[in-house]
């Protein structure tokens, strides 16, 4: 709100708590959009997919001036989207509440080239290891945040901001922030998220970023979202991978996309489409809610009953067997 007041754009005070209770629907957005010849928008980016299925918010977008998106990783396969729908600047925004929100900004343009930008002013990111070291160009670490964004800590909450708020090592008398989040530099001295280092998890003894699967299958084209989540069948724990498509995508075909980015413990054991994703009050996308899916039937496996479970390099091997030999 204050930044659309400090660029100059008026608000009417009634429309604020409409907007509070009904921007979440489509129909909404694009009377508002429309009425007030609105030229910014911001969302997270599962949000503005769900939005785009609407055919009147698509053309509603069409001339606004920018995009912004900002909670959640950016899929490729939206901003290919957005160009082929908007004249508007798209925008990527990463930032914690903690540190007043947006920290960083990067204006898309290449969907190969989807990062989280450069550091705004007066703002200072920090890619360290575990000691608090720096880490050079291409290492994947903790994310921090300095500069005059980052906030005091947690009101009455003095051992959660131990826990997240340091004084910075680079920087005297400055407080510094841990977002939780993992990232890189690139050599163009921007910063690539790799999603949360609490949501990483370990299966079958090696640590998975579901963030990362998701990614990777949102990428496919064709694919609209995903999402990606570790549950437990049978006692066993098993990767799930979910996408949404206007039509159904073989399974092969995203097995073998996926082998050809990411290593063979993160392929998914199975892969599931939806016709759309599950998201929270906030738009993001609820990896929670995400239906439990139905492996294949243990009678098709050969071997150890649930070996393919256990194992998704087997499933993937097999599926491509199946494939070449025309089975």
């Amino acid at each position: 709100m204050y930044a659309g007041k400090y660029c100059g754009p008026s608000e009417r005070p009634d429309d604020r708590d409409r907007r509070k209770r009904r921007t979440g629907i489509p129909q909404t957005a694009v009377s508002l959009i429309r009425g007030y010849a609105v030229g910014f928008c911001s969302m997270t980016p599962s949000r503005l997919a769900a939005f785009l299925k609407e055919p009147a918010f698509s053309s509603a977008i069409r001339n606004m001036e920018a995009i912004l998106c900002g909670g959640e990783s950016f899929p490729a396969s939206l901003l290919k989207k957005l160009k082929n729908i908007t004249r508007a600047k798209i925008y990527n925004q990463y930032g914690p509440s903690e540190t007043t929100v947006g920290v960083s900004l990067k204006e898309l343009s290449d969907a190969k080239k989807i990062t989280a930008g450069r550091p705004l002013d007066n703002c200072r990111l920090y890619v360290l290891d575990r000691w608090m070291n720096p880490l050079p160009t291409g290492v994947y670490g903790h994310l921090y945040v300095g500069g005059c964004c980052v906030g005091r800590g947690y009101r009455n909450a003095p051992e959660l901001t131990e826990k997240s708020f340091f004084e910075n090592p680079f920087e005297n008398k400055e407080m510094i922030y841990f977002t939780g989040d993992a990232a890189c530099w690139t050599d163009d001295g921007e910063i690539v998220l790799a999603g949360r280092l609490d949501d990483q998890v370990k299966l079958r003894g090696l640590r998975v970023e579901p963030q990362e699967v998701a990614a990777c299958i949102g990428s496919y084209p064709g694919v609209k979202a995903a999402a990606a989540r570790v549950l437990e069948l049978n006692g066993q724990p098993v990767l799930a991978a979910y996408y949404c498509a206007d039509s159904a995508i073989a399974e092969t075909e995203l097995l073998t996309f996926a082998a050809t980015y990411l290593p063979y413990y993160m392929i998914p054991s199975c892969i599931v489409r939806l016709d759309s994703l599950p998201v929270t009050a906030s738009g993001k996308v609820d990896e929670r809610q995400l239906p439990v899916p139905e492996l294949p039937d243990q009678g098709e496996l050969s071997g150890e009953a649930g070996s393919e479970t256990r194992m998704p390099s087997l499933r993937f091997s097999r599926l491509c067997w199946k494939r070449t030999a025309w089975v």
